[in-house]
Formats: C-alpha cells, structure tokens, sequence
C-alpha cells in the first residue's frame, strides 16, 4: 500500500505506526514484535527513503493505545502540516466507536483505502476524507495468521524478512 502512496508523490512523509497496546482487540504479538515486524517489511518493500519513517510512538507511551494520541503527538512533531490518517475501507465499520472519535475527525483527514471485499462508499459521512483504490491483496493479517498456525506457506503475503523473523522466534504458531 506505501508503495503504491509513495508514487502518487502527494505526500511529503509516510510515518508508519504499529499499535502499542490495542484498545479494541487483543494483540496475538508484542508491540515490540510488531514494531520489529514492520521496520523489516517497509525495509524490504521499499528499501532506504527518507520520506518513511516507522516510529515508535505507541510503544513509547503506557496502557492503551488511541488514534487519538498518536495523531496528537505526529501533530505536535509536524506543526502546521496536513496530517492525514490512513484507513482500510474493512475498519470503517467499528470507526465511530473509536476512543474520541469525534476530536481525531477533527484533527487528521482520513485517506480511506479500497480493501477487497469491503464497499468504500459506507462510511461516516461527516469525515473529512479522501477515498482510494490501490491493489491490494485480498487477504488480513488474521487469515495470514491461521494459515501460518495450520502449516500453510504464506510466502507470498508477507515479506521473507518478516517470515524469517516469525519463524525464529515463533510467533503465531509458525513452525
């Protein structure tokens, strides 16, 4: 998907963050894993660009992890810049319930990215956002973990310096 933003050239900065603590779901790896996880397949998908950076902003703060926050701590680093929030089309359904929902509408523009299986016309009316259709490939994470606990390859829906790093330490039942 970084790839796909990057070369549209509408954007100064990708700021990749992985979810510290997550408020509305159980985390299967730790922050700390997942923040490993995603250095090494930004680094495989696109190599040394100053313009992404994979922060840490939610490991660096205690208890759970809010959109809110993070948009409010990349706001303060990045004053005066347009900061927008970017979304698969498949979390809009439970966006309302997010934690001060309301304050993080007002405070980023929400860039909404097609996933397959999931219409981008349902969302919230009263966000300030744009809509967008990349390829994408027509699985989640969760489906990628069960494959992965079940024996399957999964080779081709994640990077091998992710594969290798889940399979050295163990993560979601790899083998």
């Amino acid at each position: 998907m970084i790839k796909e933003l990057i070369r549209t050239n509408e954007f100064d900065k990708f700021i990749v963050v992985p979810s510290g603590t997550p408020a509305q779901k159980s985390a299967v790896a730790s922050a700390e894993d997942r923040f490993e996880m995603t250095k090494l397949a930004v680094a495989q998908a696109i190599g040394t660009n100053a313009r992404i950076e994979v922060a840490d902003y939610e490991l660096n703060r205690p208890g759970l992890s809010f959109a809110v926050d993070t948009a409010s701590e990349v706001s303060r680093k990045y004053p005066g810049h347009e900061i927008y929030w970017v979304i698969g089309s498949d979390a809009l359904t439970n966006i309302k319930s997010w934690h001060q929902f309301a304050d993080l509408a007002k405070n980023v523009k929400f860039l909404i990215i097609e996933r397959p299986g999931s219409a981008i016309s349902d969302y919230p009316k009263e966000l300030n956002c744009e809509l967008r259709k990349i390829d994408a490939m027509d699985i989640s994470a969760s489906e990628i973990r069960e494959r992965l606990a079940a024996g399957e390859d999964i080779s081709e829906t994640v990077p091998s310096s992710v594969l290798d790093y889940i399979k050295r330490i163990g993560l979601y039942g790899a083998p």
